[in-house]
């Protein structure tokens, strides 16, 4: 027979079983896959809604805006809400809906927006023209400059003679380098001794230069191209004065071309005449020399 354990009763009382205690337990597991589930599923509503909340709508105009989403009272999801249509759109974008179109495309659905090309426009407005090219004015010259007479000039030149009182000879440049602009010049002079003169022109050319050759002909005068006045011009001269008229020339030809180097014949005529006389000119011919 075993031995006795001191202190442990002779007889084990009966476990004490209860009817709903399995029940109890089944209820608290289901009750806890419930939360889980709602827990779950409301997640899901959630992020549906924000999606939904997030989609890019066509505008007024062809924007696309992105419309945000408000929570709706009562409700725990997230309802997205979309903008009136403008009552008045710009009268240069006409807005139809897409049942209106003729060929609607799908709206996007994604979370980037796409901008729509601009369409450039350009209003092109012809530039004024330029005003037509107005013929030359007629003129007189070239202007006389009032020198000294220089004794030690020989009375050689084209112009009044001694005799009417008058000396005239060549004062501009007889020799220049290819390249250069010279200066060409003939002065009338009223006589030391004799009082003023007066010197009369028939028009506006006051005097004339040409540059020629024997072989060609004359290359380059100086009135080709300009007009000149009919009116007749009187000057007076004081004795010991001289009347001189310049021209520049930058040894080309007529046809713009340069000189080439050699000797030319040069004449420098002023065209005046002493008095009521008749016009006096000795046609004299210096030589230019161009190196």
């Amino acid at each position: 027979m075993p031995e006795r354990i001191p202190g442990l009763p002779d007889r084990l009382a009966p476990p004490a079983f209860f009817a709903d205690a399995y029940a109890v337990s089944r209820a608290r597991a289901r009750r806890r896959r419930r939360r889980q589930l709602a827990l779950t599923a409301g997640g899901l509503v959630s992020v549906s809604t924000l999606l939904a909340g997030a989609l890019l709508l066509q505008g007024p105009g062809g924007r696309q805006v992105l419309v945000p989403a408000r929570t709706v009272p009562g409700t725990s999801g997230v309802t997205p809400t979309f903008p009136a249509a403008d009552a008045s759109p710009s009268p240069d974008a006409t807005v139809a809906s897409d049942a209106t179109r003729p060929n609607p495309s799908p709206r996007p659905t994604g979370l980037v927006p796409t901008r729509a090309p601009a369409t450039v426009h350009s209003s092109t407005s012809p530039r004024p023209s330029a005003p037509p090219a107005q013929p030359d004015s007629p003129s007189s010259g070239p202007e006389p400059t009032v020198t000294t007479y220089d004794a030690r000039r020989q009375c050689g030149g084209s112009g009044p003679t001694a005799t009417q009182g008058f000396c005239s000879y060549y004062d501009g440049a007889l020799t220049a380098r290819r390249g250069s602009v010279v200066q060409l010049a003939a002065s009338v002079c009223r006589l030391p001794g004799q009082g003023s003169g007066t010197l009369r022109t028939e028009d506006g050319q006051w005097a004339s230069f040409a540059i020629s050759t024997n072989a060609t002909g004359v290359l380059w005068d100086w009135s080709t191209g300009r007009r000149f006045v009919a009116e007749p011009r009187t000057f007076t001269v004081a004795a010991g004065s001289c009347l001189r008229f310049a021209v520049s020339w930058d040894l080309r030809g007529d046809d713009g071309r340069p000189l080439g180097a050699g000797d030319y014949a040069l004449d420098a005529v002023p065209h005046a005449k002493a008095g009521t006389g008749a016009y006096v000119s000795n046609k004299a011919v210096e030589t230019f020399t161009i190196t």
